[in-house]
Parts: structure tokens; sequence; C-alpha cells
């Protein structure tokens, strides 16, 4: 039952203007809007900017403090907009008011929203945080008040990959003049620290751990993005492994091997899979299949179908055809005539694998599409029917915001090739380049991981990818042993090679990235079959059950920082029985605490720091959160009119039955 209180205080809320800032490190400018009753004016400013990246085992914290100045006279909710990239994950949420610095926690998605909602209502100082699309977060803070100075900071996790022995890291920044200080670690000594973007001070060039502040911006660079490359002193081939072990529990790996460039280049029979639709991907996707046909060589084979909306694909030959000047020709204008908005992108994949030819050699199809296939039809062409399927490999390009990330992402590993997101027309050139060289030297093939003297399970990704030159791959698990332990790789190249690397299984050794990192493979192989074939309540349960676990946010889970002072009787009721499940699920899983153990104390949403905290060390890991609703106004309440209470009552029901779950547990 709702108490008559909630009622009086949703319609005395209003909200005299709504401000939309996106803070979009994709490209140069810091986007600003502000409307007030559908007129669109400017006026929260961003007036300073420090980022601090911290860089443990190629494994990047970066917090990203921004301050904007809210110049419009009233009242505001300032809705943000981070594009972090993809594969990275936002790990920590957080705002000031004054000198108080207010920590997000990650909550069930469903009642974190209810909270902010709810406290919106009554002009109170609340943050949530949510994924609007992959690499893109969305998080709102609710009051700006007139010509305050507002400071909100988000962590952004990702992974350093390496091109042979350089890692490079890649940050667009929104001021000229930010703020940027550097801190990297390894067992390997860091070589050659560089940046073809910024001016750096370095300390302890050719150490394991080196320190840097990045200055002006160099004068020939027209972008504010911040590029980062350094050496790794390892040696070619050379596999590199970290536990994390808290003592009386299961530790966890993370596996790297990368690949130097190959001499020699072997040919292949490479089949395009084109989207032939008439849309802006399908644009997109034809361009990077114009850049492989190019690049394609005169020791390869190659074959181009391109997916219509008719009943059957186009297709450049009936069986790969020796590449030359005529068959690029022939393949380019192909591709040059579009089909209608809808194709079906599965019938030509089919088609595709009925072209190939058990010839022996390398075989290659590159699928590239921005449509939205079935999901379950895309890999149903994986198991209908027996060669030429076997053997060959498939990489997936995705092109845009909605293709179905899930399956492009399973199909690729199934076949031991590698999902590709090419965001927009500015990366299509660079990133197409990039992986045709690669395809076209495989290194090492059937790659296998084996243990000796221990034990692992949940290995991701469970199919592991050939590995192509100047590439890497990472493989994260659970394991159990006691000492000495040894992983290998196992590939074929012009023999059978094994690559090893040792751990050692101590009582307790800390890494703490290896837990987070296999947090997130764990809840995104969920989310996954989720994707693919439906959700059911064992494969949510878990997911929630992980996600809180791990401090992780999921289509399921979300970012929520309110002052302990702003709650009511009933939020903070509502937030106590979340705080106590999440407690119970941290019991059942001890070992996952690894994923708080890092937080500044005080973390807790509600709990303030003192402006003295603003370099606590780097909170918790977490997962990005998909699509979060877009909405305009407070929260999605009319701006200049009262809440409607039945909406307040629908945000309290949609919070108990997220409550209601979470007390169920998973008894069963």
């Amino acid at each position: 039952m709702i108490r008559k209180g909630w009622v009086r205080l949703a319609l005395g809320a209003l909200l005299s203007l709504v401000v939309v800032a996106f803070a979009a490190p994709a490209s140069a400018q810091l986007r600003v809007a502000a409307r007030r009753e559908g007129v669109t004016i400017t006026g929260l400013d961003l007036v300073a900017e420090r980022v601090a990246i911290a860089i443990d085992r190629q494994h990047a914290q970066s917090r990203i403090t921004h301050e904007y100045r809210n110049r419009t006279g009233a009242v505001v909710e300032g809705q943000f907009q981070l594009r972090a990239g993809d594969g990275a994950n936002v790990s920590s949420f957080a705002y000031w008011n004054g000198s108080q610095k207010i920590v997000g926690e990650v909550l069930e998605r469903q009642a974190a929203k209810a909270i902010y909602e709810s406290t919106t209502t009554q002009r109170r100082d609340p943050g949530l945080l949510e994924k609007s699309a992959e690499g893109i977060f969305s998080f709102r803070v609710f009051p700006i008040q007139p010509d305050e100075r507002k400071r909100v900071e988000v962590t952004v996790d990702q992974w350093l990959e390496r091109r042979d022995r350089v890692a490079e890291l890649r940050m667009m920044l929104v001021e000229d003049d930010a703020e940027i200080e550097i801190t990297i670690v390894d067992d390997r000594p860091i070589r050659n620290v560089r940046s073809p973007s910024h001016q750096l001070e370095i300390e302890g060039q050719g150490s394991k751990e080196v320190t840097l502040r990045a200055g002006p911006r160099r004068a020939d660079r027209t972008s504010r993005e911040l590029v980062l490359q350094y050496e790794l002193g390892d040696a070619p081939f050379q596999p590199i492994a970290w536990v994390h072990r808290d003592s009386e529990q299961n530790g966890y790996f993370v596996l790297t091997l990368a690949a130097p460039r190959a001499a020699a280049k072997l040919s292949q029979d490479l089949t395009l899979v084109v989207d032939g639709s008439d849309t802006e991907a399908g644009e997109l996707a034809r361009g990077a299949a114009a850049v492989l046909i190019e690049r394609a060589r005169g020791s390869d084979r190659l074959n181009v179908v391109v997916a219509t909306d008719g009943l059957a694909p186009r297709r450049l030959a009936d069986r790969p055809r020796w590449v030359n000047d005529e068959v690029r020709a022939e393949g380019l204008a192909l591709l040059r005539e579009a089909s209608g908005a809808r194709v079906d992108v599965a019938s030509a994949l089919k088609k595709s694998f009925s072209l190939q030819e058990g010839t022996g050699r390398n075989r290659t199809i590159v699928l590239l599409s921005g449509s939205v296939p079935s999901g379950r039809d895309l890999l149903a062409t994986l198991r209908d029917g027996d060669d030429p399927r076997r053997g060959t490999r498939v990489f997936t390009v995705g092109f845009g915001r909605h293709i179905d990330r899930a399956a492009f992402s399973v199909l690729a590993a199934e076949t031991r090739g590698r999902f590709l997101l090419v965001e927009s027309r500015d990366a299509l050139r660079p990133k197409v380049d990039r992986l045709a060289q690669q395809i076209a030297a495989p290194v090492l093939v059937d790659l296998e991981l084996e243990v000796d003297g221990a034990e692992i399970a949940q290995v991701y990704p469970a199919h592991l990818p050939d590995l192509y030159q100047e590439q890497e791959i990472r493989v994260s698990g659970r394991i159990r042993g006691q000492g000495k332990a040894r992983l290998a790789v196992r590939g074929r190249a012009d023999k059978d090679v094994r690559l090893i690397a040792s751990v050692d299984l101590a009582e307790s050794v800390r890494h703490p990235f290896v837990a987070k990192l296999w947090g997130r493979e764990r809840i995104a192989h969920l989310l996954e079959d989720i994707a693919l074939f439906g959700e059911s309540p064992e494969r949510r349960d878990e997911t929630i059950e992980l996600a809180l676990a791990y401090g992780v946010v999921t289509p399921y889970t979300a970012f929520l920082a309110i002052p302990e002072s702003e709650l009511t009787d009933q939020t903070r009721a509502m937030l106590g029985s979340l705080r106590a499940q999440k407690q119970a699920l941290l019991a059942r899983h001890p070992d996952a605490e690894v994923a708080l153990a890092d937080e500044p104390s005080g973390s807790a949403a509600g709990a303030a720091t003192s402006d003295s905290d603003a370099r606590a060390p780097l909170p918790a890991a977490a997962m990005a959160p998909p699509e979060a609703e877009a909405r305009g106004g407070c929260a999605g309440c009319t701006v200049g009119g009262p809440r409607d209470a039945s909406h307040v009552g629908a945000l309290l029901l949609a919070a108990l039955a997220a409550l209601r779950r979470l007390v169920r547990g998973r008894a069963s």
C-alpha cells in the first residue's frame, strides 16, 4: 500500500529546467543543450577536466573528473553522456555536494531508478548511471543549483591490447588544458614511452614502474584525443599469466599471448559476406568490403556474397577465384547495387559456406553487416551440415549501434575468428586496414589451453581464437591448486607448438584486476545466452547475483549515488533492504569481495567523503550497463508540471518487485 505522503510529495515537485550535457570523448567537443518548455538554451558549461590513469599490467583505470558550472539561472538536472569506446566499462560513479563526495554503488536497476526518481520529485540530491549503448554511458545528477559548480567523476576500465610488444591507450578529451597524470606498473620493463598527441614528462623510463604527466597537445594535432604508447620488454611468443587469490578461496587467472609481425604471409581463400541494404550501416559494410577487396593479394582466392532482400543472395562466383585486377573490378561492381532496407544476412552466410572448397588452404569468411538478423538463424548456419564449415574461420564486423552483438560475437568465437565493431565512418579505414593485415597472416591456429599442477574451470573465451600477426589473445578463468602450476597454449604453425607460462598459487596473492576481468567475462557470457536464447529465471538470477557481487552494471543493475541525509523513511527502508540482500549475496560469493576491496572508504551509496578523498584509490570494477531509456525532463517528469502520483506508485511497485526477486534468492 502506498502512503499518501508519497502522493503529496509527488504533486508538489516541479522542475523549472532540464539540461542535457553530452561529454563525448568520441568527438573533440563538449555538446551542451538546455531545454525549457521546448526552447533550447545553453548554460551548463564544463570549466575543468582532470584525468588520472592507473595502468596495472595492461589493465587501465581512467578516473575522469569534470566540473560544470550552471549558468542557466535555474535549478537543473544534468544529463551526461560519456563515449568510453568499445570494450570499455564504467567501474565507478560519484559526484560532489560542495566538499562532500557522494559515491555510487551497484544495485538492481529497477530499484535504483525508483529510488532516484522518487527522490528527484522532492528536489533532493541523487545520481544515477546506466548504459545507453555499447561503450556509451549516460548518467544523471539532480539538482544543480543556479551558479553552482558541480563535480562529477566516472572511472573507465579497459584492457590495453598489444600490437606485438606495443600497448596503446586512446582517450578523447574535452578540454585542451586537461590535467593528465598516468602511472604504469608491470612485471616487464616499460620502454619507449611516447605520445604522438601530447608532450610528456616521464619518470622511470625503462623500469617496471613509470609515472608521467601529459602536457599541452602537440601543435600539429587537431584532435583532442590522448594517444599513449609504450613497449613491454618480453620475448616474442612469450605468454604471461597473473593470478589473484584470497585466503581459503579458489583463485582467478588471466593469460595473454601476443604475436609479432609475421615474416611470411600464407595464402587463403577469402569470402566476403556483405550487407547489401540501402541503410547507412549497409553503406559502411560495403565500403569496408571494398577495402578488403583492394587489399586482397594475388596469392589469395576471393569470393563475394551480397545479402539481398530477395530469395537468393548475389555472388561473384560459384567458387573462390584467384585475385587479379579483373576479379577486383567485378567484386567492386557487385557492391555498388544496393537492395532494400531489410536483407537476409543469414541466407547469405549459409550460401557462403556452401561455396567453400576443401582444398587444404586456409579458409576465411568475413561477415560485414549493420543489419539486425536473427541470432538463432545466424548460428544455425554453423550447425546445418558437415564440411566445408569445419575449419573455416569466420570474422564478424558490425556497423552501427543496432547489430546483434551477441550473435556476431558467438559466431566468431565458435569458428575461432574475432568480432570487430566499427563505431563510425572515421574508424572504418584504420580498423579494416588492420583486419586485412591480420587475417593475411595466421601465426598459430587450433589453439588449446592446457594446465599442469592445477585445475581450471569456467574459462573464457570457451573457444580460443586463432592468433594472427600483431594480435593478442586474453584468456580468463578460475583456478584451483597449491604451489607452482604451468599454463600452456598449444597451437599449430608449421609444426605443433607449446608455449608455457608459470604461476605460483600461493595462499594469498593480490592482482584484483584479474578477478574483475573474470567476473565481467562470466556475466558477458550469461548476457549473450539471454540475448540469443531468451531470459530464463536461472540465467537472470545468476546474472543479478554475479553483477551485485562483482560490482558490475548490466541490464539488470545500475549505479545509484544518493546522500543518506536525502533519504526519506520509505527510500531508507528500501535501500536498507537492498543492501541487506546484497550482503547476503556477498556471503554466498566470498571470493567476489575483491570487486569491492579497493574502493575508497565510505563508498556505499549515500556515503559522503571529504574533498580530500578526491584522489582516493580507484574503486571497484564494473561492466557497462546496456541500453538506458532515452527520455527528457526530470527523469521522465513533465517540465514545469506536477509529477503524476500514479507514476510514483508504479516506480515503487517496480522497486518492490525488484526486492522480491532479490529476497527469493536462489534457494531452489
